[in-house]
């Protein structure tokens, strides 16, 4: 029994779905399920059943599954408390962003980092505040930088920065066709009879939205559900409909002149940008050294008017 079985195990346990499970381990999903039969094969039992819309563990299934996961996160703490020991930053450090911070603030303090602490391998996961969070839950980062209220009770957060959430629009000849009147602020009221591209139900901007919506006596027009930033702003531009977006968000895509923003107001809703680790984890110095610069880069971004003060607020004090 190999460790990267135990760890494919699991995956597929977590994630429900072979195919999915592979995209997250990067791997073929053939080469998935053989490594699983191979296991089965060598404990002599059967592990998982196929059902029509999940997998359903076995007894011995269950029993390995809670087994491999004591296992796992034993050998994850070791590695850890071996890499906070010394003082210099060094192995993988995994980084979960919004777009946002993957997209405007990472660029911008990577290469001094990377240049500074050569012996530091970064991989970046983006996504949305509930992917971060359940990648934090896995274990599968080590840091996530994303809304606060979306951390899950054995997280630990700082808050970095509030963002003030506005309607993102397409040209307006797009919002004429579409039926959106043209205007310098928009009140929540006003997005009742709007087509908005959302994220999936139950993601922090949707809830956001919904909520306020809820408390006018209307349920918002969802014209197309996407979780990704890059296709929600693509997809404004084309003129599919309107969006609500915290404006660091989209603060690229304005930049680049592919769609305009208005303020929204009553109520006016803002989220914020937290900088997210596990309880309990060791805090390895790669994690310490990256968190400066996190901050130091936020506060970079601010004092160099590259975004609207009205719509971006530091609140935490800047790095020594």
């Amino acid at each position: 029994m190999e460790l990267r079985q135990l760890r494919y195990f699991i995956a597929v346990v977590q994630a429900q779905s072979f195919s999915r499970a592979a995209v997250d381990l990067h791997i073929a999903q053939s080469a998935l399920s053989r490594q699983i039969k191979n296991l089965e094969k060598e404990l002599g039992v059967t592990l998982l059943i196929r059902g029509v819309k999940n997998l359903h563990l076995t007894d011995a299934g269950n029993l390995l599954f809670k087994r491999a996961l004591a296992v796992t996160q034993d050998l994850s703490d070791v590695t850890r408390e071996l890499l906070a020991h010394p003082n210099v930053p060094k192995g993988n450090l995994r980084i979960g962003v919004l777009p946002f911070t993957g997209e405007l603030l990472m660029p911008r303090i990577l290469p001094g980092f990377t240049r500074k602490y050569p012996d530091v391998r970064i991989h970046l996961r983006s996504g949305v505040s509930s992917f971060i969070n359940d990648w934090l839950m896995k274990d599968q980062i080590d840091i996530g930088i994303l809304d606060s209220s979306r951390a899950a009770p054995n997280l630990i957060s700082e808050k970095i920065a509030q963002g003030r959430m506005v309607v993102v629009l397409p040209s307006p000849e797009a919002c004429k066709r579409l039926g959106v009147p043209e205007k310098e602020l928009y009140e929540v009221e006003d997005l009742r009879h709007v087509p908005l591209i959302l994220t999936s139900a139950g993601h922090t901007q949707r809830k956001l939205i919904e909520k306020a919506a809820s408390e006018r006596g209307f349920t918002p027009k969802i014209a197309l559900e996407a979780d990704n930033i890059s296709i929600i702003a693509a997809c404004v531009r084309a003129g599919v409909g309107c969006t609500v977006l915290a404006y660091s968000a989209i603060h690229n895509a304005v930049m680049r002149g592919e769609v305009r923003t208005a303020p929204l107001v009553n109520p006016e809703i803002f989220t914020d940008i937290s900088i997210i680790t596990k309880s309990g984890s060791p805090m390895t110095a790669a994690m310490q050294t990256m968190i400066s610069h996190i901050k130091q880069g936020i506060w970079d971004l601010a004092e160099n008017d590259r975004l609207p003060e009205q719509s971006f607020r530091i609140v935490t004090r800047r790095p020594k």
